[in-house]
Order: C-alpha cells, then sequence, then structure tokens
C-alpha cells in the first residue's frame, strides 16, 4: 500500500473513530498528534506501536484536552519535499493560537526542528 493510500485509508479510519489531528513527514520520519476520546487514540496508537512499519515510536506529549484542537483542521497528504513550509508554519500557527491551543508553542517548536533536520 503506497503512503497516499494509506493516508486516505487512515483518514477514513480515524473519522470512523472520532479521531482528528495532524501528520508531518520528512524522508522516514513522521510527527503526528492525535486527538479524540482516549480509549480511541489510546486503541490507535497500540496498534501503530505493533504495526512493523513503525520504528523508534516516541509519546512526547500525552494530555487531556476538553475540546479537539485540530476537528475543523483541513488536511491533504504531502511531504516536505511538496509542502512549502514557510507559507505552513503560519497558517498552522494562527490555527493553533484560533483554536487556544495551550500546547502551541510546543508543537510548532517540534515541527520546526523537523523540518531543520
Amino acid at each position: 500500500m503506497n503512503l497516499v493510500n494509506l493516508f486516505e485509508q487512515s483518514r477514513v479510519n480515524n473519522f470512523r473513530s472520532n479521531i482528528s489531528g495532524f501528520i508531518l513527514k520528512k524522508g522516514n520520519n513522521f510527527f503526528q498528534i492525535m486527538e479524540g476520546y482516549e480509549v480511541e487514540v489510546d486503541k490507535l496508537f497500540a496498534k501503530i506501536k505493533k504495526d512493523p512499519r513503525h520504528t523508534d515510536i516516541i509519546e512526547l506529549y500525552n494530555d487531556y484536552i476538553p475540546t479537539p484542537v485540530f476537528l475543523n483542521f483541513y488536511t491533504e497528504y504531502s511531504t516536505s519535499d511538496e509542502l512549502d513550509f514557510k507559507n505552513t508554519m503560519p497558517y498552522l500557527s494562527n490555527y493553533l493560537k484560533k483554536e487556544n491551543c495551550v500546547s502551541s508553542k510546543f508543537f510548532l517548536n517540534v515541527l520546526e526542528h523537523i523540518m531543520e533536520e
């Protein structure tokens, strides 16, 4: 299964499980934010950790949020080679601020670090 098909299938499955979020791919590395009901997110994360296609998984942050931040975030598939990061970061930053995401500074710092590597 190629990444575009995998992304589309994940989007359908996540919608069905009320999971929203953000994912960034650079090279062979992925940065992902998942949000939703704790049971559903934990089930998805456990599935990801068991999937042999995934290695060196690091959980950076896990916290309760009263309202999903990325529920209305329009997502499309792109890789960092295709992504205009300089235009995307202000959009993402403004989106996170508008949604009052308490962890926005943390997320943006991690993303900027990933894109520099």
